[in-house]
Formats: structure tokens, C-alpha cells, sequence
């Protein structure tokens, strides 16, 4: 059987990187001749480190990656040509002045060394993740936008918000496509190599610092063992984390110790590991987010961002976010778009032979008089519920299965105008009274307020 070395200091990698590159002649493309070189430096060439949850090669390696980024960040590579490793001076001189006090036995012992059953393979250069890019820059506003309708200034100030290294909360009524922006700009991320990916989740009013944070849980065999939350998680991993309607939890409550961590302040947790060393939170040197095994220490990169979403509708029935807590983020308001943006999406629909122009014109009626704005997503549940049924009563179920649950709140005189406006399109008296049943049942009217 062959040995496996378990996770080392990332500093550990530095020397050994930058010497192999003044052996190979200063810089060479990024492969496997410069990992196998590193490898035999560190002294476990046909060793293999325990595995990363994210896809592609050992965690050597992918720490590998982000040892190079600091490097450059500090003028010891060069890193001016994408996906060639090159020495600069400064790193030379690094080699001359520190190489020959390096110690192999600091970094491999015979405590690090475990039985695995595989040795270490060969290693897929297209699965190596080139250095995190040191700024937000995505493809195309669209490749954020996607299908939603949404003015270029919100897009612009998202990406402003994130290269200002600060958190993002996108707040707007229901139905405005919030939730998809930030996936978008997430993805957007991912691909441009910002960050290595992202976690989507939704705020609960149950949520405490043991969903966030983490805490002890019962193992098999063992004593308590701390066990990670999301937020943890997502930083030991490299991603981002998207919460969408994040006032539904109560933010000081859940986050706790987060806060300090996202005004920039490194944070010791009430917990520690099974080695019984304190866990903490701490600022780490690069762009990238791990976690030290050695150390118990949870490192947060500066490309590591929480985006949360937030229904303006619902923010007085949740719960407030506190100014400690919103002084850690920036908030960009996404509004529903003009009408007669609205308009020509339902105009296409027609065209397309997907709706008739009796109910278009409905259905535009029922935007100008609706007493809550309608966002495009909402519009576009009709639209596809229209397409599916083809039915007198198809009107109106869309309209009771999108639309009125949005007038949630409203005073009942509100909610009886709307009806009286709209009841001609409901369609006959028959379709009329069964409107107005859903309306006097979901609302609590009162016969009499009739």
C-alpha cells in the first residue's frame, strides 16, 4: 500500500514552488512537469493528499493554486501571462537567501503519513483551476441580466459593490427576478474564475449561529464533534454564499461572531476541534478561502462575498436587519420595469401563437389596475400558464395562482376596488361569483364588506 501525506501549511509550498521554477529555467506553462517537481521537493512524490470536495485534483494542488496567487501578489511571480508560472527577481533572490535552511522534516512526518489504497495519478492539467482573477470583470452585463428585465445601472453597481470587497443584498418587490440575478452573477463569477463556486440557500426564522457558524454534534463512536455551518462551509470550500430572503432570519441572532468577520476582524469561535485547539475566523493573506487544518483556522479570502436577496413587500412583517448588520453590505434596489417592457413581452407571446389577443389585452388591463405592481416573473407564470391550459377558466386560475397572493397585506377596500374594476374580465357572472368566492375566502372578507 501506498502512503497518503495529509493537508500541510500552504506556506509550506512556497520555497519548494519557487525553487522548482528556478530549476526548470524560470517559468514554464502549467502542468504536470511542475507539479511533480514540487511534489519530490515536499517529499511525497508517489504519495497522495487526502482528496478536495471540489472537483479536480488532489488538495495539494489546488492549494498549489492559491500559494501561486500570493506569490504574485507579492512580487515574487510573475503573473502577467495566463497559465505560465514564472519567477520574478525578488522570488530568485527568496530562493538564494532562504532555500538551503529549508526543512522537509517541519512540513512531512511520520504523524502525517496515512494508509491509502491508490497512489498518486497523473494529473489533468484542464481540471486545475488557473489563480483566482483579482477582480469581478463578467463576460457581458447580459451574462448577469439573462432573461430579466433589468436596466444596465443595477448591474453596474452589483459589480461595483463586489470589487469594492463588500457583501450585496439585492432588495425589490416580489417577482423581479432578484433571486436569478444573483445566481447569474454567481455563475458569472465561476466562470470568469473569480471564485470556485457558490452555495444557494434561504434564511429560516429558525436559523441561530448553529446553521451559520456551526456547532457540536454527536459522532459515531466519539464525543461531540464540532461540525460546520453553511457559512463555514461555504468558506472552506472557495464559494460564494447566496441567501435568498435573508431577512426571514433574525440576522443578529444567526450570524453572531460572522458580524466581526465581515467588518474585516479576525474572530475566535466558542468551539474546538477534536485536537481541543480554539477554532477561528480570520482574514487570509490572498483572494482565496480555505480551511487550516493545522491551524483550526477558517481563512477568508477577498474574493469570498455573501449575496442575499430581500422582498421589500415582507420587511415589516420579518425580521429587521440591524445597522451593525447592515453597514457590512451594499444594497442595490431591483425595480419592476416599465409597463411597456411588460407589454412587448406579451405582444411576443401572441406572435409566437402561445396566447390569444383576448387574453393580452387582459392581461394588460390587469396591469394597469392591479394594486401592487406585477414584476416580469410573475407576468411570465401567467404567460406560461395561458400556453398550458387552454380553457375559459385558464384566466382566471392564472390570475388566482400569481396574482393575488401578491396583494397579500392590502386592506380589504383595496382588494374589493381591484375586483369591481377588473370583474368584466373575469368573464360571466358565473366566473365573476367564483372570483370573488377566492377573494372572500384568501382574504377573510366579510359578505357584508360586498
Amino acid at each position: 500500500m501506498s502512503e497518503q501525506v495529509s493537508r500541510i501549511p500552504r506556506r509550506a509550498y512556497e520555497l519548494p514552488l519557487l525553487k522548482s521554477l528556478v530549476e526548470i529555467g524560470g517559468s514554464i506553462k502549467l502542468g504536470n512537469e511542475l507539479y511533480k517537481l514540487v511534489a519530490e521537493k515536499m517529499g511525497f512524490a508517489g504519495k497522495q493528499m487526502e482528496s478536495t470536495s471540489i472537483k479536480g485534483p488532489s488538495k495539494w494542488v489546488y492549494d498549489l493554486q492559491w500559494v501561486a496567487s500570493d506569490l504574485r501578489r507579492r512580487g515574487e511571480m510573475d503573473g502577467s501571462k495566463k497559465g505560465v508560472w514564472k519567477i520574478t527577481d525578488k522570488g530568485r533572490e527568496r530562493v538564494r537567501v532562504e532555500w538551503d535552511s529549508f526543512n522537509l522534516n517541519e512540513y512531512i512526518s511520520d504523524s502525517t503519513l496515512l494508509d491509502i489504497e491508490e497512489p498518486l495519478a497523473d494529473i489533468d492539467e484542464e481540471e486545475v483551476a488557473d489563480s483566482l482573477a483579482a477582480k469581478f470583470v463578467p463576460e457581458s452585463l447580459e451574462a448577469i441580466k439573462g432573461q430579466i428585465l433589468i436596466s444596465d445601472t443595477p448591474i453596474h453597481q452589483i459589480i461595483t459593490i463586489i470589487n469594492a470587497n463588500r457583501h450585496l443584498i439585492l432588495t425589490g418587490p416580489p417577482g423581479t427576478g432578484k433571486t436569478t440575478i444573483a445566481i447569474n452573477a454567481s455563475e458569472s463569477a465561476v466562470k470568469t474564475k473569480f471564485i470556485s463556486g457558490y452555495i444557494l440557500t434561504t434564511a429560516t426564522s429558525d436559523w441561530t449561529t448553529f446553521d451559520t457558524i456551526g456547532g457540536y454534534m454527536p459522532q459515531p463512536e466519539k464525543e461531540l464533534v464540532f461540525t460546520p455551518g453553511i457559512v463555514l462551509r461555504a468558506i472552506s470550500e472557495n464559494k460564494w454564499l447566496l441567501i435568498d430572503e435573508i431577512n426571514r432570519s433574525d440576522a443578529d441572532k444567526s450570524f453572531g461572531q460572522l458580524l466581526t468577520i465581515l467588518s474585516g476582524q479576525d474572530v475566535e469561535l466558542p468551539f474546538a476541534n477534536e485536537q481541543g485547539k480554539p477554532i477561528r475566523i480570520c482574514r487570509a493573506r490572498g483572494l482565496s478561502s480555505y480551511y487550516d487544518e493545522q491551524a483550526a483556522t477558517y481563512c477568508v479570502g477577498d474574493n469570498w462575498r455573501i449575496l442575499g436577496t430581500m422582498n421589500t413587500f415582507d420587511k415589516n412583517s420579518l425580521f429587521a436587519l440591524s445597522y451593525a448588520f447592515m453597514r457590512r453590505f451594499g444594497f442595490v434596489h431591483v425595480n419592476n420595469p416599465p409597463k411597456a417592457q411588460l407589454y412587448k413581452i406579451i405582444d411576443g407571446r401572441v406572435q409566437d401563437g402561445h396566447l390569444n389577443a383576448s387574453d393580452a389585452d387582459k392581461i394588460k388591463r390587469l396591469l394597469s389596475i392591479t394594486p401592487r405592481e406585477l414584476g416580469p416573473a410573475i407576468v411570465i407564470d401567467i404567460l406560461n400558464y395561458l400556453k398550458e391550459r387552454s380553457s375559459p377558466e385558464a384566466f382566471v386560475e392564472s390570475i388566482v395562482a400569481y396574482a393575488l397572493p401578491q396583494f397579500e397585506g392590502l386592506a380589504v377596500e383595496v382588494i374589493i376596488d381591484f375586483f369591481r374594476k377588473a370583474a368584466k374580465d373575469f368573464g360571466n357572472k358565473e366566473h365573476q361569483a367564483q372570483m370573488k368566492q377566492y377573494l372572500t375566502e384568501l382574504f377573510e372578507i366579510e359578505t357584508s364588506a360586498w
